[in-house]
């Protein structure tokens, strides 16, 4: 166990190293602000200074200077290669892309109970998100998860995405590189029409800004095995649901409607779309659907119909005292928020070792590779309590905050010392398990290589060799169209004129001794076999 014990102590040390922390008793020392960032105060309103963790990064001017950087390598390179378009500045890209727009990041941690922590985090733009800053939503609002997903809910997890933004960043962004050509083939592609939607494909992006919901359950001890799988996988129940994109029901209606895979049904107020057969095996547990709920606006696609019907009624989320622990000092409105159980978590964290178990035993790997397993699952604890995690767009920027089982002290030390242990193990566990599985494959993939080449050789030659022929014929309309009083041409003479190089038989053939005219006509060779394969070729005028 001495890798483990090397790693614990390296986490240690790790974060002794990261804490920014000073005692209860101690008075604060600051530095002069002429001296110091000018984001810092409005960074830290945001932020909890005396816990775990507190830290404070001002970046403001430092993408401008790596990008004033790149600009100078690509003057550079310009010089030799000229098709790099004028107007092209990496400065230009990163001011659409809204990397400019971020001044600082801050971010902070205190113990909020036995196994709980407080997290907080901002990525500070006092200008407001740019570019991709903008995907993730606009102004905050109640969260509509909880009062969508039932009591039970093992997990759930709102976000909005924008993509409408997206294309509009990519515009601008080509735009920003002057280059006039790729911009009108952009603005060309996105006018295409949409099959069945009665609209382009632009706009059909523009419209599919939306807010998306999941919501799971775990069926408390169900298990479904998979064939061939080594481990069963838990029951699960899963409903993903979107808002405000049920124009996408007519077309789809339009199209499933021309086949016989998929059954509708129509009720008041709702279709439901979902396939006719059943899943295989003890897979037919899921019964894939898509439910339209015309009131709300919402598209559900779900494993289980009962779970889309009855969202938002009921005993929801909303009232479980588990979510309302969970979410105690989070912001009531935002733009995304995730909640799991402990429960919920231990399933997927049993699986996951399950399958790790699974594969490595299997494999006959060496004993590191239970040890790096180990330390795994120890830097990502289950707690003992719900969680909840959510985000929102406040005028100083993005603020995320927390009630986890984790701090931010966790994660920088996973991000430290996890990759390590992850390629700890794989180095040592799957060198000799790749050098059998990588033979055993190779043979396997070889065999209908080498069919498909024997069924296919002769087929291949002839179109090789047809194409020699062919490139001969265009070498020959070269030298007549350079020597215009010559009627014929050898395929010696087009290889001393170097017109075409001396070609390599591919079945046998021979060129030499080919003559072609400069009136058309039609040139042959043998192969090895016997087969005669030809060609026609056409007069060359002057």
């Amino acid at each position: 166990m001495k890798l483990l014990a090397q790693l614990k102590h390296t986490a240690a040390v790790t974060a002794a190293g990261l804490l920014l922390s000073a005692p209860a008793h101690a008075q604060v020392t600051t530095v002069k602000p002429e001296d110091g960032s000018k984001h810092f105060a409005a960074v830290s309103k945001h932020l909890e200074l005396g816990g775990l963790f507190f830290t404070y990064i001002d970046i403001d001017g430092d993408f401008s200077k790596l990008a004033s950087m790149l600009d100078r390598i690509v003057d550079l390179a310009r010089k030799e290669q000229p098709a790099i378009p004028e107007g092209l500045k990496v400065s230009k890209v990163a001011e659409e892309l809204g990397l400019n727009c971020v001044k600082a990041i801050g971010m902070s941690s205190r113990r909020l109970g036995d196994d709980l922590y407080h997290n907080r985090a901002l990525i500070y733009m006092p200008e407001g998100p740019k570019g991709l800053m903008k995907l993730f939503g606009g102004k905050p609002a109640p969260y509509q998860v909880a009062s969508l997903a039932p009591a039970d809910a093992g997990m759930a997890a709102q976000v909005e995405l924008n993509p409408g933004t997206l294309m509009e960043t990519i515009e601008a962004v080509i735009k920003s590189t002057g280059d006039d050509s790729t911009l009108a083939q952009f603005k060309a592609g996105l006018s295409f029409p949409v099959p069945g939607a009665g609209m382009s494909i632009g706009e059909f992006i523009g419209k599919l800004n939306t807010r998306v919901m999941t919501v799971a359950r775990i069926d408390s001890g169900k298990k479904l095995s998979i064939p061939g799988a080594p481990i069963e996988i838990p029951g699960i129940q899963l409903m993903i649901a979107f808002d405000d994109i049920d124009f996408l029901m007519q077309p789809l209606l339009g199209m499933l409607g021309e086949t016989d895979a998929a059954e509708i049904e129509k009720g008041e107020g709702f279709t439901i779309i979902r396939p006719r057969a059943a899943l295989p095996g003890e897979l037919s547990y899921f019964r894939p659907a898509l439910y339209h709920d015309a009131k709300s606006k919402r598209i559900i696609l779900t494993t289980h119909i009962d779970m889309a019907k009855n969202a938002g009624t009921g005993d929801t989320l909303a009232g479980s005292e588990a979510f309302k622990k969970a979410m105690a000092g989070l912001p009531a409105e935002g733009n995304g928020l995730t909640y799991a159980t402990p429960q919920f978590i231990k399933s997927l964290m049993n699986f996951y070792r399950d399958a790790l178990k699974a594969s490595t035993g299997s494999a006959g790997s060496p004993e590191i590779l239970e040890e790096v397993s180990n330390i795994l699952f120890e830097f990502l604890p289950e707690g003992k309590s719900a969680i909840a995690g959510t985000y929102a767009n406040v005028p100083e920027g993005m603020l995320f905050a927390s009630n986890m089982a984790e701090n931010h002290k966790h994660t920088l030390v996973q991000a430290a010392v996890l990759p390590a242990a992850f390629l700890a193990g794989v180095t040592a566990g799957f060198s000799r398990t790749m050098e059998s599985a990588r033979t055993e494959l190779e043979e396997r993939a070889e065999r209908p290589r080498v069919e498909e080449r024997e069924k296919n050789a002769p087929e291949a030659s002839g179109k090789a060799v047809k194409n020699n022929l062919q490139q001969i014929a265009f070498a020959a309309q070269t030298y007549f169209i350079d020597n215009p009083k010559a009627k014929s041409v050898t395929y010696e003479t087009l290889v001393k004129e170097e017109l075409i190089f001396d070609l390599d038989a591919v079945a046998g053939e021979s060129y030499k001794g080919l003559t072609l005219k400069r009136g058309g006509g039609e040139v042959s060779v043998k192969t090895e076999d016997g087969e005669s394969i030809s060609l026609k070729y056409q007069a060359t005028t002057d």
